[in-house]
């Protein structure tokens, strides 16, 4: 079984596609096959072949999406996939740095969400080096990590110079047919066969966002999303 989380109006054939209930979205008609709370969810371990989302991860605050990582884990195959795409943040920075307003404004966006319904907020940041060193430290091994700078690199990025043209292609024309000029990233791994501490690895991992004279106590509110365990 392949399932497709966060699914939206994009349905994907060959996935068990997944998605809140209709009465969730504001503006979005999604499409799926299971109407469900993602961190609802429940599969027996080592059944799954792959789990694939495309804008749901950044949803989840540091906690919930650790602890999302650990149940995708159990579920899957020694082997099966992991298909996550977000905003890339660091690339989104960077972009930021140099933009006039209103593509700040966007790229805001694009980092923070939408913002039109209670689930529509970006909760997290991802980036390159974060997904590497996440990941293999809770047991996955990192097949491939693409960087999209705009829709058409995505899209088309077997055409030489394909970041480039989409930088060049006027916005109007982005409006027309879909797609944006914000910085994506797309990471693939598999589960491997290591034995994993989870809770060992989550509390080292939520440790470095400790700052200043911050002790345990901020740490054990976050660590109690993992009493289930």
């Amino acid at each position: 079984m392949k399932i497709h989380l966060g699914c939206g109006d994009k349905y994907l054939e060959g996935y068990v596609n997944v998605d809140l209930p209709p009465s969730e979205h504001t503006v979005m008609q999604a499409k799926a096959d299971m109407y469900a709370d993602i961190r609802t969810l429940e599969f027996p371990d080592n059944s799954i072949e792959e789990v694939r989302s495309h804008h749901l991860f950044e949803h989840f605050n540091r906690a919930e999406a650790l602890k999302l990582l650990v149940r995708w884990r159990k579920w899957l195959k020694v082997g099966g996939i992991l298909h996550i795409q977000t905003p890339d943040f660091a690339a989104c920075v960077f972009k930021y740095l140099f933009a006039p307003l209103k593509f700040r404004m966007q790229l805001g966006r694009h980092i923070f969400g939408s913002q039109e319904a209670q689930w529509a907020n970006h909760l997290d940041f991802w980036d390159k080096r974060k997904f590497k060193f996440v990941l293999e430290s809770l047991g996955f091994d990192i097949l491939k990590i693409k960087r999209y700078l705009n829709s058409f690199h995505k899209h088309y990025s077997h055409i030489p110079f394909s970041s480039l043209i989409g930088e060049l292609i006027p916005e109007k024309i982005y409006q027309k047919y879909g797609g944006y000029k914000l910085p994506d990233i797309v990471v693939i791994a598999k589960k491997n066969d290591k034995e994993v501490d989870y809770r060992f690895v989550v509390e080292n991992l939520l440790k470095m966002y400790l700052i200043g004279k911050e002790d345990n106590k901020m740490l054990d509110v976050w660590l109690s999303v993992f009493n289930e365990i």
